[in-house]
């Protein structure tokens, strides 16, 4: 995603030599919170609110006889169109200014980006990155489901035979309805833990559970997508009974992004490895490897950044992995790339109780 997405091209200037007066009382009628300064049809800067506070109102001026020229910010902070979001949103964050000039190729100014519109934004972005992890995870349920099914039909057709035989073979008809059972509660598992996954929302519980449980709620969702794409998923046989607090379903979406990160990134016939260590006593580290293609040096620092991505057009919201060091620094802990490793290496790190 680039900032020309949320770029207004509604340009609002006035001339340099406008009085303050005139300018705040447009700057009202239009309900914007800066203005383009332009003389002899070029931007020379920019006027905002806080430059009426600042170097206005503090200073005594009086807005009638105080000019746009005298009072505008000359040095201007801008971003190209072709910008990532998150520069914008780091000058927001260190500037602390709520407006910034876009420039296009031609270092010519387009028009305006506001904070408020990359929030707004973003939670579009973020609305759109759970549609687009809902979908992966819809096209995942029906290899979750489909052999729980096939199982299912043959079950109840075996049954069939035998209540429908003369001499019915009460032994074979338990063992079918035990399958029946274990199978019928495969998919309520699946089902639950897709509707738990879909309603995840800011207010869910901090939980004392254990790292195992969170673990098999997400392999629930994608064990079988995985074996079915030829990938062996090597699951953790240590420290499963870890407790820790978290917001389970919060940390499921963190382990399903990596790992459906990893399988994007994964051939067939290679494999996923979760391991799970402690730390000195003090951390847990989950660490997530897979052994495909390994991420290039130049783009390791960037994706964590919000709207960072490597895939195609419409095939990700650069926002997966940036949501997920939120949620995990949320939880008082860290995920980063290991370093020393050959492969893909995902080490997050939990606090223990």
């Amino acid at each position: 995603m680039q900032i020309k997405a949320i770029t207004n091209l509604d340009l609002f200037t006035m001339p340099h030599d406008t009085s303050i007066a005139e300018a705040t009382v447009e700057m009202a009628s239009r309900e914007v919170g800066s203005v383009l300064v332009e003389k002899d049809d070029e931007i020379v800067g920019i006027f905002s609110e806080r430059d009426l506070l600042n170097r206005v109102i503090a200073q005594g001026r009086d807005p009638k006889c105080t000019y746009l020229s005298e009072v505008m910010t000359s040095e201007m902070k801008t971003v190209n169109e072709k910008d990532n979001p998150a520069v914008a949103l780091d000058i927001f964050n260190h500037q602390r200014i709520r407006h910034i000039p876009v420039e296009n190729e031609q270092n010519k100014i387009i028009g305006m980006i506001g904070s408020r519109d990359l929030l707004e934004s973003k939670a579009e972005v973020d609305y759109a990155n759970k549609m687009v992890l809902l979908r992966e995870m819809a096209g995942g349920l029906s290899h979750e489901m489909n052999n729980p099914m096939t199982i299912l039909l043959a079950t109840m057709s075996i049954l069939e035979k035998i209540a429908t035989s003369p001499k019915p073979d009460f032994v074979r008809l338990q063992k079918q309805i035990h399958l029946l059972n274990k199978t019928a509660n495969r998919i309520s598992t699946v089902v639950h833990g897709f509707n738990n996954f879909a309603q995840v929302n800011s207010n869910e519980e901090v939980k004392q559970t254990t790292i195992g449980r969170v673990l098999e709620a997400t392999f629930n969702l994608i064990q079988e997508k995985i074996k079915a794409n030829g990938i062996d998923l090597v699951l953790p046989e240590n420290n499963l009974d870890t407790e820790i607090n978290c917001r389970p379903v919060h940390l499921s979406h963190v382990f399903y992004n990596i790992i459906q990160n990893a399988f994007d990134y994964t051939k067939e016939g290679n494999n996923l490895k979760i391991d799970l260590d402690i730390e000195s006593g003090q951390d847990l580290q989950i660490k997530i490897k897979n052994n495909g293609p390994s991420i290039p040096p130049e783009i390791r620092e960037k994706i964590f950044e919000p709207f960072f991505t490597t895939k195609e057009v419409g095939e990700g919201t650069g926002l997966g992995l940036a949501l997920s060091f939120g949620i995990i620094k949320e939880h008082g802990g860290e995920l980063f790339l290991g370093k020393d490793s050959p492969d893909t290496l995902f080490v997050i790190k939990l606090p223990l109780l």
